[in-house]
């Protein structure tokens, strides 16, 4: 693929995105406020986070062409423990349509242990003024997550910089350089929180994929000198 038919693709990709924006933030909303009603019932623990992410262009089509926008909307949900997770993992099941349903490290060698469902909006919950209004619902991939896995994920025996220490040395040295030429290969980072969905700062998005620069980020501003 030349550069030209590559400029094109990502335009037809933003462009897809786009429509498809505001149906992934009702169908995020609903996780959120789904999770935090469960919280307050008692039914699962009140700590448990739930994020968002709209895949870049660069890691849909440039990263795994195999995959292709199947996965690009996506929403994670961090649980304090096995048992809550699979407690919200079934009330979304009742919430929304579940088309697929991937269970990591069943074989007893994979060490990431999620769960991914791939769900779409529930038809029976789609008002008529939504169907008047032609919004979009696309696919999105749910994970499921423990605080366990998470720290494994984040900073653990499983993050990113454990096997991608050279891109990520890459990507430090380029944000270093040029800022905006990072986040313009980030994806939109959401927080969701109840009936919530907040976009990240491109800094804060930045940080939270990867926490590793963050951390060297603060470790230089502490070896430079003060300015009287």
């Amino acid at each position: 693929m030349n550069l030209q038919e590559n400029k094109e693709l990502e335009k037809c990709y933003r462009q897809y995105i786009e429509q498809q924006t505001e149906g992934y933030e009702i169908i995020a909303k609903i996780i959120g406020y789904t999770v935090e009603r469960m919280a307050q019932e008692g039914l699962i623990d009140s700590d448990v986070q739930i994020s968002g992410r709209l895949k870049s262009f660069k890691s849909t089509f440039e990263n795994d062409r195999r995959k292709g926008i199947v996965d690009c909307f996506g929403v994670r949900i961090v649980a304090k423990d096995e048992k809550d997770k699979v407690t919200i993992m079934q009330e979304i099941e009742k919430v929304l349509t579940v088309h697929k349903t991937r269970i990591h490290g069943t074989d007893g060698k994979e060490r990431y242990k999620g769960i991914h469902h791939l769900v779409s909006m529930n038809e029976q919950y789609i008002t008529d003024n939504e169907r008047a209004s032609g919004i979009n619902y696309p696919l999105v991939e749910v994970q499921y997550w423990t605080k366990e896995l998470e720290k494994m994920c984040v900073g653990g025996e499983l993050a990113y910089s454990k096997y991608k220490k050279k891109d990520l040395g890459s990507i430090l040295e380029l944000y270093r350089k040029d800022p905006e030429a990072v986040y313009s290969k980030l994806p939109i980072c959401y927080e969701i929180k109840g009936n919530s969905a907040r976009v990240l700062g491109k800094q804060e998005a930045l940080f939270k994929i990867y926490p590793e620069i963050e951390a060297e980020e603060k470790k230089k501003e502490q070896q430079e000198p003060e300015l009287c």
